[in-house]
């Protein structure tokens, strides 16, 4: 699993994206690649208070996105697990979610 997870992942390494993680339902890191490492401490953390936010609401968090001046983190569910991909600028964004569309099912594949 954890070899053709981390292929997905490297996948997503191209203009724009510094890093990619897959992060457990519980916000615990399952693999990362790239810069990501670092950035998935922040993404967990930011995880478990958008979800509290949104739960309060009575909402579900679709997706999440975090933007510092050296680039954005953009959080999306897939699987049942929460793909962090760390962005070189919020201008990425609409190209990681053309790419979050492209390898859902090779993401679900690779954790089954």
């Amino acid at each position: 699993m954890e070899g053709r997870l981390r292929e997905v992942l490297e996948g997503l390494l191209e203009r724009g994206v510094r890093g990619a993680a897959l992060l457990r339902p519980d916000g615990l890191l399952l693999e990362a690649v790239g810069e990501a490492s670092g950035a998935a401490e922040r993404a967990a953390a930011l995880l478990g208070l958008g979800v509290a936010l949104a739960q309060s609401q009575g909402e579900e968090v679709a997706e999440l996105v975090v933007e510092y001046p050296e680039g954005a983190l953009f959080l999306a569910p897939v699987a049942g697990h929460h793909l962090l991909l760390l962005l070189e600028d919020l201008q990425d964004l609409g190209r990681a979610r053309v790419a979050l569309k492209g390898v859902r099912l090779r993401i679900e594949e690779a954790l089954a």
